[in-house]
This record gives structure tokens, sequence and C-alpha cells, in this order.
């Protein structure tokens, strides 16, 4: 009760206990909401984090193992494997001109002869069945079947050729961790032998004078900076590794332990000639087969770009079926030759499109 009824006091509070109790299921609508909000960013935020946990490494890792991992990125691999899927169907594409095409011909009609013979409309209609094909089109399919099958040859050479880059870049980090380690173990051995001998000097300092102050400090200067040495090499071993880590395709986790490999039968193996060795390399590489399929693709596009303008021949037979037959004036079976010659024609950018794709390869 209020102290003071009836007055404009007492008043704002029962319109104040009003509003509270109005209120309160809306309080309890936005406590709900909030909660499920809480709980809805909670599951995105371990959906994310699961996702962007990375398969764990096998330990200890192996060359063979990380060349292996290297390869088969799932991603690269089906971005690869797409485009040289695209190729392929544009190589099928350019061999649609060379096909055949069949179709039907309905022609429904009525007319009104006006003859003695017919009175009123009849039916006038023609249906027939044509077999159509580019006999010839002077070189411009065959072009384009070239082109796309030197773009074909050309992703396929380039797929190859980064496989092995990926072999090279596996290889060259893996070993790149091994001698990591090797420098990290020297700088550690280096950083325990300065300490040893700062130490045994502070001993022999306090307890027979042996050493100054400044030989004391200076071991102690030298054992700092075999520290910092070591702890720069430490972290090129985490360097290392996470670049090993990325060029296998997981970049969240790196190996703790590698397998060295053996290299013992590479000793006694006899350096090859240098004139052979190139000769092998010249004709081998992937990298020059894709530049060269790169080169012969262009040289196709340059030709084509000089072949859009040329005539077509085309052949037509058609069968045909007519309502309304009359003498000789209407052709059952009929064998067309059609010879298309552009006279003028504005598809120049045609022509500059080729030639620009000759210039980018």
């Amino acid at each position: 009760m209020s102290d003071f009824p009836n007055t404009s006091a007492d008043a704002s509070r029962r319109v104040d206990a009003l509003s509270g109790s109005a209120d309160a299921p809306y309080g309890r609508r936005l406590s709900g909401i909030s909660r499920r909000v809480a709980i809805f960013s909670a599951l995105v935020l371990l959906v994310s984090q699961a996702n962007a946990q990375s398969p764990a490494i096998p330990e200890p890792l192996t060359l063979v193992a990380a060349m292996t991992i290297a390869r088969e990125q799932p991603l690269l691999q089906l971005h690869h494997r797409a485009t040289i899927e695209l190729a392929e169907a544009r190589v099928a594409a350019t061999q649609v001109g060379f096909d055949y095409r069949i179709g039907l011909v309905l022609e429904p009609r009525t007319a009104d002869k006006g003859s003695a013979l017919t009175s009123g409309l009849v039916s006038d209609g023609r249906y027939g069945l044509s077999l159509t094909t580019t006999l010839s089109d002077f070189g411009q399919s065959e072009s384009r079947h070239l082109v796309a099958s030197a773009q074909l040859a050309s992703e396929k050479a380039t797929f190859h050729a980064l496989q092995d880059t990926r072999h090279i870049v596996a290889m060259e980090r893996f070993f790149s961790v091994l001698l990591a380690d090797l420098h990290f173990y020297a700088q550690d051995e280096k950083m325990t032998m300065a300490f040893l001998r700062f130490k045994r000097a502070r001993e022999r300092r306090e307890r027979f004078e042996a050493y100054s102050m400044v030989e004391v400090q200076a071991k102690e200067s030298d054992y700092q900076a075999q520290r910092v040495r070591r702890l720069q090499s430490d972290l090129a071993r985490r360097r290392t590794r996470h670049h090993l880590a990325v060029a296998m395709g997981w970049p969240n986790s790196r190996s703790r332990d590698l397998v060295r490999p053996n290299l013992a039968d590479y000793n006694d193996r006899p350096v090859p000639d240098y004139q052979v060795l190139l000769s092998e390399v010249l004709h081998t590489n992937p990298m020059l087969k894709a530049a060269r399929a790169r080169v012969e693709t262009a040289t196709q596009s340059l030709l084509l770009s000089q072949r859009v303008n040329r005539p077509r021949l085309t052949g037509e037979l058609l069968l045909q079926h007519y309502d309304q037959f009359t003498g000789f004036s209407r052709d059952r079976v009929r064998a067309l030759l059609q010879l298309r010659v552009p006279l003028v024609s504005r598809e120049s950018h045609v022509r500059l499109a080729h030639i620009e794709r000759a210039a980018h390869l």
C-alpha cells in the first residue's frame, strides 16, 4: 500500500507496476531468444572449428608419404580433372560439324484448290524425314579440332608438370626440415658447451678466483649469443615444418618426426654425362612438353583465324509424303548439295579472338 493513497505518487507507482507486469512476458521472450542465439552461435563455432581442423599427418613422416600427400590434394586434383574434362568436351564439340543430323518435317496444311475435282478445303500437308550433313568446310572444322586437341594435350602436360612440381617442392621442403633439425642440434650443442664453459669459469672464480670478472662476463655473453642462435634455429625448424605442411596441403598440421631417407644407393651411382642428361631433359621434361603443347595450340589458333570465312558444302537427303500428289510437281525423294560462299562478313571479332588467344598462349 502507498503511504499517500490517491495521490500522484501512488498513481505513478501503480503505472510502473502495470508496465512491469506487461513487459514481463516480453522480457521472458527476449531471454528465450537470447538463449537460442547463444546456443546457435556455439554450434556454429564448434562446426567451424571442426572444419578448420586438418587431418593428422602420419607420424613418423617419410619422404614417400610426403610426396604422395602433396600429389593427391583433393581440391587441386578436382580442379585439374575438371579442366581436362572441359578440354575433352571441347574436342568432342569440334567433331559435331562432321556429324549428321536427322530431322522430321511436319507441315500440316489445308487449302482450297478451286478445281472441279475438289470443292472446299482439303488437306494439302507435307511430311518428311531429312538427313543433313556437312560434307566440307574447307579446313575450318579441322582447324578447330586441331586447336581443341592441342589445348587438351596442353592441359594434360600442364597437369603432369604440376604433379612433378609438387613432388619437387615436397622433396625440397622435406630435406629443408631435416637440415633445419641438424642445424638446431648443432646450435644446441654449441649452446650447451658455452653454458658449461661459463658455469665452470664462474665456479672457479667463486672458489679459486682463477678468472677475472671480465672473463666470466665474456663467457656469459658468448653463452647468451649461442642461446639466441639456438632460439633462431628452433624457429627455423618450425618455419620449415610449416612450409612442408603447406606443400602437402595440410597447413594446420605439422609433423614432429621425419624419417631420414636412405641415400646410400645414390653414392655408388655414376654421374651421368651432361650431354646425355641434357638430351633426356629436353625430350622428357614435363614443363617443356607443356610449353610445346601451348606453342602448338597458339599455332593452330593462328591457322584457325585465317580460316574463319571459308565456304561450307552441305548435303541433304529428304524423304517426303504429300497428302495431295499431282504428277511430277512434287518429289518424294530429294537430294540437295548446297555451297555457301561468304562474300561479305563482319566476323573480324572472331578472328581477333583467335589471334588474342594465340598471343596469350
